[in-house]
């Protein structure tokens, strides 16, 4: 039995091209800038338990969410809003959180010792 040649295409295929006369460029997802919020405002509706949590990832995803606003050439760009709402919600709630941290101690101290004597 003879070996099969390799299949070949044709000399007039090309390989797709993109759309030559695109003048829009789609518009950046604003899932990023949305997730940003929703992690602020949870970060600081619950402040000081899972504040190092939700505020660093609201923080993170905020920054991630506006360095591809930048690299976008469409103006208003979606979901700006929401990820600087979620900047300074991340960044309020990890504050709030280290002056917990730190005051929280000497707080507790200061209550212990302004007690009545028994």
């Amino acid at each position: 039995m003879p070996a099969a040649a390799p299949m070949q295409q044709p000399a007039h295929a090309a390989a797709p091209r993109p759309h030559a006369h695109r003048h829009e460029e789609e518009p950046p997802s604003p899932v990023l800038g949305v997730v940003s919020m929703v992690l602020g405002i949870v970060s600081v509706a619950m402040f000081c338990l899972p504040g190092f949590l939700f505020g660093p990832a609201a923080i993170i995803s905020g920054h991630l969410a506006l360095s591809r606003a930048r690299q976008s050439r469409i103006r208003p760009v979606p979901g700006r809003g929401a990820a600087i709402t979620g900047l300074i919600l991340g960044y309020l709630s990890l504050a709030g959180f280290i002056l917990a941290m730190v005051f929280l101690p000497a707080l507790v101290n200061w209550v212990r010792e302004s007690k009545p004597p028994q």
